[in-house]
């Protein structure tokens, strides 16, 4: 063999080695890379399982379940038998069994993120009866606790109880009343057009409010104007003048006024109603005077009346108030309209509370007279008592806080849909004077802008009171 063929043959077989080194570094690299990319989706994969199963959590849910209060499983809880609202309060009543001295008995406002029931935002002092073990917010339905003006949060309801020594105790309160859950909308802040939604329900086994901002859906409303009569009901007349017309014109300006300072504001009627519609009897229609007023969730209500005495010489305004509330809106009702018309506070003294103020309950005579006539046409007679409300407007917006009970056993009328609702509307009912007495019914005629006038410029101080109250108190 040559030696220049001995080169070629050492050449060749250098070439076959490199040429097998580099397809063997080939195989091994798509080697590598098919198992790093199927180690790849296997862990793609358990980690999908994973998150599968175990939901990531939003910032806000984990700053959520912080904010769970872990203290209240260290306390007992007294049980919350009743509770409502009644125009901006609500009213609570429960249980409380001790065996020792009670000195006081406070609401407590916990705050959700609050490491202890000390670390309170409100407290308000409650009725405490020794001897039935029964605690209560109020015994008048506008003293409870005003919903408006707390700050977004979620808190949750204890009671501190002081003990005639000095030492406290604190319960849980746990709602075992079984009331349809409560929704809440506080009234308009005409500085910011908002409002707040505060639902009542249970967590941790303790009651509790949730209190978030909001607009007012599109059926609910801050106040309403209810226009006494209409329709073929005239109402009071004299001469050519009628109650029906007379109130209506004050409550369009009412409801003009209150618009225009930033507040949502309901009519009952507004006098597109026939001439021929017997409005006496369809207040209890789905679509009456009545039902309207409470499917509203209103705060408030002005139902607006004249009166007539042929006996009279002298008139004046009268506000009617429920006779389980306080008169405090009705008063100032009253006030505002003297003090804007220049008008009198009424000389009639039954259910008088203080000048132009009043109640009518029903008295025994009243009572037996709506059981004789039940009897006469064929129904069940109502449970009435002397705390019952006479005016059926004033009654029947207020639910059960004022004890509403037309439930269409009278069949001349049809039902008040909401006689068991614990969201009650405060009503009040404005007699602007009396028709039959001429310089009340000059102003009526003539002052219609100040009768509107005093009416909105006292419900709007109305709510600005209930903005700025204060239920915090300093005992221990």
């Amino acid at each position: 063999m040559t030696a220049q063929r001995r080169r070629r043959r050492r050449h060749s077989k250098r070439w076959y080695r490199g040429m097998r080194n580099r397809i063997l570094f080939g195989l091994s690299l798509v080697l590598l890379v098919v198992l790093i990319v199927f180690g790849g989706m296997t862990i793609a994969k358990s980690l999908t399982k994973d998150t599968a199963a175990k939901p990531q959590q939003t910032e806000s849910q984990e700053t959520e379940q912080v904010k769970k209060p872990k203290f209240l499983k260290n306390y007992s809880a007294v049980e919350l038998t009743k509770y409502y609202t009644y125009g901006t309060h609500l009213s609570l009543e429960g249980n409380l069994s001790v065996e020792e001295t009670v000195k006081n008995v406070f609401l407590l406002m916990v705050p959700s993120e609050s490491t202890g029931p000390s670390d309170y935002t409100q407290r308000q002092i409650l009725n405490y009866d020794s001897t039935t073990g029964v605690f209560q917010t109020a015994k008048e339905l506008n003293e409870g606790l005003c919903l408006e003006g707390f700050e977004d949060n979620n808190y949750y309801l204890m009671l501190s109880v002081v003990y005639g020594d000095g030492s406290v105790d604190y319960y849980r309160v746990k709602d075992a009343s079984g009331e349809e859950p409560l929704v809440y909308y506080t009234l308009t802040d005409t500085a910011t057009g908002t409002n707040q939604k505060i639902e009542m329900g249970q967590e941790e086994d303790t009651a509790m409010l949730s209190i978030t901002t909001t607009e007012l859906p599109a059926d609910v409303y801050d106040i309403v104007i209810d226009p006494g009569h209409g329709g073929n009901d005239a109402g009071t007349v004299s001469g050519e003048y009628c109650e029906r017309d007379l109130v209506l014109n004050v409550s369009l300006k009412t409801k003009e006024l209150l618009e225009a300072a930033g507040y949502k504001v309901l009519l009952t009627r507004d006098g597109s109603e026939g001439p021929d519609l017997k409005m006496a009897y369809t207040m209890y229609d789905e679509d009456g005077r009545v039902n309207v007023s409470c499917r509203s969730k209103a705060k408030y209500e002005v139902s607006i009346h004249i009166n007539s005495n042929e006996v009279l010489t002298a008139g004046g305004v009268q506000v009617y108030g429920s006779c389980r509330a306080n008169s405090g809106f009705a008063k100032l009702l009253a006030d505002q309209i003297v003090s804007e018309v220049g008008t009198s506070y009424s000389p009639m003294e039954t259910g008088c509370r203080e000048p132009g103020a009043y109640v009518h309950s029903y008295n025994e005579n009243d009572i037996q007279e709506a059981i004789a006539s039940a009897q006469n046409k064929g129904y069940e007679p109502y449970n009435i008592t002397t705390d019952t409300d006479y005016l059926f407007m004033i009654r029947e917006v207020g639910g059960i806080a004022t004890g509403a009970y037309v439930d269409g056993r009278n069949t001349i009328y049809g039902s008040n849909l909401f006689l068991n609702s614990n969201q009650g509307v405060e009503c009040a009912l404005v007699e602007l004077g009396f028709i039959s007495v001429e310089e009340d019914r000059n102003n009526m005629v003539h002052n219609s802008d100040g009768y509107a006038k005093g009416i909105a410029n006292a419900i709007v101080q109305q709510i600005l009171s209930d903005k700025q109250e204060d239920s915090v108190t300093t005992a221990p």
